[in-house]
């Protein structure tokens, strides 16, 4: 499975090529950047900035919780892509924990679309409280 279509693409999603709804979905883009950055088409960042909210969301998880759910989902993909996501998801996660620890905004819905300026995000959130 190849998660963005040119790895050897310049990174033509950046900040300035996307249209921000809230601060949140700048972090998101710069949180998914490594991703980004080799991604050439709406589709492949498309793609990216799915698997950067799911590994985003699931780091917010209980570590019990969250070894169950990527369990689950890494079951729903097909087997030969398994140990990609699994270290994809991996990676992100332990992204998430290193630089943005501390935000506690579970991603509840977000709507991604194609306009002239680039890509827009709007991002619908929850605060978690640290439990």
């Amino acid at each position: 499975m190849t998660l963005c279509s040119d790895p050897q693409a310049p990174g033509p999603f950046a900040k300035a090529g996307a249209v921000v709804t809230s601060d949140l979905a700048s972090l998101i883009i710069e949180y998914a950047s490594p991703l980004l950055q080799h991604c050439a088409d709406f589709s492949a960042r498309e793609k990216a900035i799915s698997y950067a909210i799911l590994a985003w969301n699931l780091s917010l998880e209980q570590p019990q919780v969250r070894e169950q759910e990527q369990r689950d989902i890494e079951n729903m993909i097909e087997p030969d892509q398994r140990e990609q996501i699994h270290s994809l998801l991996e990676f992100l996660i332990e992204r998430k924990e290193t630089h943005y620890r501390d935000n506690r905004f579970f991603i509840v819905d977000y709507e991604l679309s194609e306009t002239e300026k680039g890509m827009e995000i709007r991002i619908d959130t929850k605060y978690l409280s640290k439990s």
